[in-house]
């Protein structure tokens, strides 16, 4: 009930009580015969007090009812009642709810908690597909790409086939008899072109890049671990080889088998990634004429390998020219922990070949005998080791990625095969020292190679140091 209806019933109410009190009072009131009369105004008794209701401030004229106005107020709310008026400040979109004026998702799927590479997943985008092919809104149409491949992964998620009982599926996709190989299968190659696979001399899976150049070949060296780093005793050139560390690799990777070579540079040369191999780095040429003397394969003046020294280890390079060689191959720089084991195998051999016999000028040119200079690579085929890796012993001396961290050997280093301290991928770390591994040809000193190891002055780049590189599995 309004205030108008309130009043009204209040004025008809003191009316009808006047009327009855007037019939009581002294002063009776008389009615015509016919039932009519004029009252005149009509008086009650409040407190004692007459009043008329000619006197009372009550509205004559009720009226209808009048409508209230409100103005809501839900500013930021998205959802629920405003504080103001109690009217509704939206609905929410399907899937969701409102929680405290605001809608949140009651979806609590995810693209990965439902394995999906394409579509949109409680409004999170999960990726497209090529040609716009996202079969049931979850997953891309993939075309297997099996080819002649027999058996092994078709590149969608399943298999190309398998292999009958007795035969083993190998990198090629292809089944053979049982692998020699100690692993159990040889991995698919991950990089570009088309490889070969076959078990090398030592039992590793060994790839070769069918149509590239002759030492265009890497070898698989399977997860696990070694000890890294030189025993206690009285080793020569070992000081800075300790302490031993056991080193475990979650997963294996590819090594080059052999140094890279100028042919091989050169083609990164070529394409127009990297510089000539002189020495200089990105220094200007007139800044590093010195260098010349140290590079007897290279022709100044035709800026190119001499005829007849392409399959040399390429040498006069920096680390940032080994890294991008490397990078360029879709490799790195083998880091320490990856050179080593390579080279001393799971057993950690003192050399690559074995704990014995100690090198001589013929197994890998301790002395003169052979050259003062770097020759082709493989040209050592005692220096051979575990995995089938040639020239980890000498020929040239190979920087590898890792930084020559301080002079109290492996305090610190890394157990889990990383590279310590960073790539060479920038300018300046061509003055940073970094370690340098075996030995070169020429040299006098026997020196315990699978352990040895040094820093090589930033900037010092010459005729003896080569590298090689190593890659991830897919």
């Amino acid at each position: 009930m309004n205030l108008l209806t309130k009043h009204s019933t209040i004025v008809l109410f003191l009316a009808i009580s006047a009327v009855l009190m007037g019939c009581s009072s002294s002063n009776p009131v008389s009615l015509p015969a016919d039932g009519s009369a004029d009252l005149g105004p009509v008086e009650m008794v409040s407190d004692g007090v007459l009043e008329t209701l000619e006197t009372l401030d009550l509205p004559r004229d009720l009226g209808p009812e009048e409508e209230v106005s409100c103005e809501p107020a839900c500013g930021s709310l998205q959802c629920g009642q405003d504080p103001v008026c109690g009217v509704e400040c939206g609905p929410c979109p399907s899937g969701q709810k409102c929680v405290d004026g605001l809608c949140e998702s009651t979806c609590t799927d995810t693209c990965e908690s439902l394995g999906c590479t394409c579509g949109v997943v409680c409004g999170e985008s999960c990726g497209a597909c090529a040609e716009d092919k996202c079969l049931g809104g979850c997953h891309c149409l993939c075309t297997p790409t099996c080819g002649e491949r027999k058996c092994g992964v078709d590149g969608c998620g399943g298999t190309c086939g398998t292999c009958p009982e007795g035969q083993a599926c190998l990198g090629d996709g292809q089944c053979h008899e049982p692998s020699p190989c100690k692993v159990d299968e040889c991995p698919v190659h991950p990089g570009a072109g088309e490889w070969t696979v076959s078990c090398n001399a030592k039992d590793h899976c060994e790839y070769t890049l069918v149509g590239g150049d002759p030492h265009d070949v890497e070898i698989w060296v399977p997860a696990g671990s070694f000890e890294m780093g030189a025993p206690d005793g009285d080793l020569l050139f070992a000081e800075d080889a300790r302490p031993k560390h056991v080193v475990t690799f979650a997963k294996g990777y590819f090594v080059d088998k052999y140094e890279t070579t100028y042919a091989q540079f050169l083609r990164c040369r070529d394409d127009g990634v990297c510089p000539d191999p002189t020495g200089c780095g990105h220094a200007k040429q007139d800044e590093c004429e010195w260098t010349s003397s140290y590079s007897p394969f290279w022709d100044k003046e035709k800026a190119d390998v001499i005829p007849g020294n392409e399959n040399r280890p390429v040498i006069g390079t920096t680390p940032i020219m080994a890294h991008q060689y490397c990078k360029w191959r879709g490799k790195y720089i083998a880091n320490e922990a990856q050179w080593e084991r390579a080279a001393r195998g799971s057993a950690s051999f003192l050399y690559p070949w074995g704990n014995a016999p100690e090198p001589t000028c013929e197994t890998i040119g301790v002395g003169t005998c052979k050259s003062k200079y770097v020759l082709d690579v493989g040209s050592f085929p005692e220096d051979m080791s575990p995995v089938g890796a040639m020239d980890m012993a000498g020929n040239a001396v190979e920087m590898v990625a890792d930084v020559w961290m301080h002079d109290y050997g492996y305090l610190g280093a890394p157990t889990d095969g990383s590279i310590w301290g960073g790539y060479p991928n920038t300018q300046s770390v061509n003055y940073i020292d970094r370690v340098v591994r075996g030995q070169a040809i020429g040299r006098d000193v026997v020196i315990i190679l699978g352990l040895y190891r040094r820093d090589i002055v930033a900037g010092y780049y010459t005729w003896e140091l080569g590298f090689r590189c190593t890659r991830e599995p897919e």
